[in-house]
């Protein structure tokens, strides 16, 4: 269904009633495309039931990973303030890999492709997967899921670089 609100494809009202509660969440979606890729495929009812609608602490993609977060004391010189910023380390298993959340193991594997993809376009992490996988593997809803991402995150380019 497209939204005239959002101006965006959503696979069902309940989708779109998760993204708009994600956008109060994390304010800085409004501004930053990375942020509404990750909320926007983090609001699919099949993921957003699984982290029972808390995605993470100050970071829209922090639930696919076993995390522990931490504020860190800063010091900025230029205008003599101390001011708390969140880090978030990724718990890693035995041989070094990362550990990923236990609603990340539950999802569907056409779900885990998609956060995949989507994470690999807003963290630049490298992560395995296979294009034609996704392309042969959803089913229509889920395709155009994939393609609105796109179209949200390639945003960020336009708005910072509006020549191109």
């Amino acid at each position: 269904m497209f939204s005239e609100k959002y101006s965006l494809y959503f696979i069902d009202e309940c989708h779109e009633g998760n993204y708009e509660k994600m956008l109060k969440d994390f304010r800085s979606a409004e501004q930053l495309s990375d942020y509404r890729c990750a909320i926007y495929i983090v609001s699919l009812p099949e993921i957003y039931s699984r982290i029972e609608g808390i995605a993470g602490g100050e970071q829209p993609h922090e639930w696919v990973y076993a995390v522990k977060g931490e504020y860190i004391e800063m010091y900025d010189e230029e205008t003599d303030e101390e001011y708390l910023e969140y880090y978030f380390n990724i718990l890693r298993e035995k041989d070094g890999s990362p550990d990923y959340s236990d609603a990340y193991y539950s999802l569907p594997s056409s779900y885990k492709l998609l956060v995949n993809i989507v994470e690999e376009l807003v963290t630049y992490r490298h992560r395995a997967f296979r294009i034609m996988d996704a392309i042969t593997d959803f089913d229509d809803s889920l395709f155009e899921v994939l393609i609105q991402a796109l179209k949200i995150r390639r945003e960020k380019d336009a708005e910072l670089f509006p020549n191109l």
